[in-house]
């Protein structure tokens, strides 16, 4: 389809599908070594719309009240990473995804990094799945947004909570950090159909 990174696992595209991931500031399309000026603007309004958009989420999900159900609110930054991850590939997928760790470091009691850490693994290793060995579709997204909330649950629970003999956690594993987890899950559909919505836009303006 027009516009949409094809995928190795399906196209075996190789070489030419692998140097459009890791293509930020060079293009050897053209026969050069840089980017043409049109190119270059896409690519900087297209990575920092990445940027505003995470900036947002993280403003939306700190705000007191907002999307809360019985107490339990969803974590956007999570759902908005790892589809970016899908539709951009390990490289972008692993900046904007560690990014999005340190939104989260800077409201969590933990040591910073904690997060920024994770995701930044998580999300390269995201894209490597989706380029090798899983289809890009929503199935694929919502068992990946799941998996990575629910991973992100554990080790908040296990190192911020169990390690310390805390009383009861598991109680607080059942009534908070798994409905969170499943919460953030939800908003799946929504945040995969954006990305390749945007992704496809861009897309089809470096293609002219």
């Amino acid at each position: 389809m027009k516009g949409r990174r094809p995928q190795r696992n399906n196209k075996g595209d190789g070489g030419a599908n692998k140097r459009s991931r890791f293509v930020l500031f060079l293009d050897f399309n053209e026969g050069g070594m840089g980017l043409n000026n049109n190119k270059a603007k896409v690519y900087a309004v297209k990575y920092c719309s990445y940027v505003l958009i995470l900036l947002a989420l993280y403003v939306l999900q700190t705000t007191p009240g907002f999307l809360s159900v019985f107490g339990i609110k969803p974590n956007l930054v999570i759902p908005a990473v790892v589809c970016i991850a899908m539709v951009e590939g390990e490289f972008v997928g692993g900046l904007l995804g560690a990014l999005g760790g340190m939104l989260l470091d800077l409201g969590a009691f933990s040591v910073f990094g904690f997060y920024s850490i994770q995701l930044l693994v998580i999300c390269v290793a995201i894209g490597l799945l989706v380029i090798y060995l899983m289809k890009n579709n929503l199935l694929s997204a919502a068992i990946l947004c799941g998996g990575t909330a629910l991973f992100l649950g554990i080790t908040q629970f296990f190192f911020l909570y169990a390690l310390w003999g805390y009383e009861d956690v598991f109680r607080l594993y059942l009534t908070k950090i798994l409905p969170t987890g499943v919460y953030t899950t939800v908003f799946t559909p929504l945040f995969y159909w954006g990305s390749r919505k945007l992704y496809d836009f861009y897309q089809s303006k470096l293609e002219l």
